[in-house]
């Protein structure tokens, strides 16, 4: 499959090379490159101590309830108090 690029490519080639055969002008015109750099308009970023530690906090947030929670459960299985919890709370 020919991408659009070339496709583009071949016409435009084509239509010059016919446009200078019908005005007569036979002789070849070499292929002029013209390149531009990039602009750099900002200083590159220094390191952020603020956005580090909010990373850090919100990380941390995130793997402090998974933790905790598996801790929990842990804890009761060795203490045995898995059924003592919600029995505790219908009042029996």
């Amino acid at each position: 499959m020919i991408s659009m690029g070339l496709k583009l490519n071949n016409i435009f080639t084509n239509y010059k090379f016919l446009s200078r055969l019908i005005s007569g002008k036979n002789e070849a015109t070499p292929i002029e490159v013209h390149t531009h750099p990039f602009q750099q308009t900002s200083q590159p970023q220094q390191f952020n101590i603020g956005a580090a530690s909010c990373a850090i906090f919100l990380g941390m947030v995130f793997i402090i309830l998974p933790i905790t929670l598996a801790v929990d459960m842990v804890n009761d299985r060795e203490v045995r108090a898995f059924f003592l919890k919600y029995t505790s709370l219908y009042g029996l």
